[in-house]
């Protein structure tokens, strides 16, 4: 793929949008851009790129390189005089961290970067941004609680990110707080309570062909039925999930997929 002028750039941001729903699928973009961008500066382009590709070896579970491409994605906004970006680089973070049950690790990073915001100067939307980064942070600290079995300060982080996304006008962030209660009220055995909230997830990840969240979500309901004692129903759905999230290469989900 040869792209002239400001392909590279449309590229880039169209491999950033398909990696909302394809991390792995976003990659062939990335690296068409890489190529035509290669040899020249363009500021925070090395950064971004190397969050593409750690959200695709997340998803293939590959999480040390994942945290290696963040790293590097830090070191270059820091080096370019872009603290703020950096902070984004912090975010992407905690998934590998949340999957490597690095818990504490989660909660230490989010408060660095509850103090770090307290003097961040993002010009004219910084509000917007900070209410943002909250959010995702309370988010990443309620799934670390969760992670700890620490499940009542792991629900009032939820409910602190689903009333900032809620101001924020975000329904993805809203969708995934409403994954994380359900997953949560599973590990409660509240199996009634957590098809609810991951009912309401999924619905807004699948109008929103989210489907790598979307498929996520749909694991934790198989439990749920699970629990419900509806093996017949769970299975199926398992079943069917279990084949998409192998087309799309989340090897890191697909062991959560099994019934067994």
């Amino acid at each position: 793929m040869r792209l002239l002028g400001n392909e590279p750039y449309e590229a880039l941001r169209r491999a950033e949008s398909v990696a909302l729903s394809d991390p792995i699928g976003a990659l062939p973009l990335a690296a068409a851009a890489e190529q035509a961008l290669a040899g020249t500066h363009h500021e925070d382009v090395v950064g971004r790129l190397a969050l593409l590709r750690a959200r695709a070896h997340t998803v293939r579970g590959e999480h040390f390189p994942a945290l290696a491409q963040i790293r590097l994605a830090h070191r270059e906004w820091i080096a370019e005089g872009h603290p703020e970006r950096g902070t984004l680089a912090q975010l992407a973070a905690h998934e590998p961290f949340l999957a490597l049950s690095e818990f504490d690790m989660v909660v230490d990073s989010a408060r660095r970067i509850f103090s770090e915001m307290a003097s961040a100067d993002l010009g004219p939307d910084g509000d917007q941004q900070l209410i943002s980064w909250h959010a995702e942070a309370h988010l990443a600290i309620g799934r670390a609680f969760d992670g700890k079995g620490e499940t009542r300060p792991a629900m009032r982080h939820f409910d602190v990110a689903a009333n900032l996304f809620q101001v924020l006008g975000d329904p993805t962030g809203v969708a995934q707080t409403h994954a994380a209660r359900g997953h949560t009220l599973l590990t409660l055995n509240m199996a009634h309570r957590a098809v609810e909230e991951l009912l309401a997830a999924y619905k807004h990840f699948h109008s929103a062909r989210l489907e790598l969240p979307a498929h996520r979500t749909l694991v934790h309901l198989g439990r749920a039925l699970l629990s419900q004692g509806r093996v017949s129903a769970a299975i199926s759905l398992l079943q069917r999930t279990r084949i998409q999230l192998v087309l799309l290469g989340a090897r890191g989900d697909v062991a959560e997929s099994s019934w067994r």
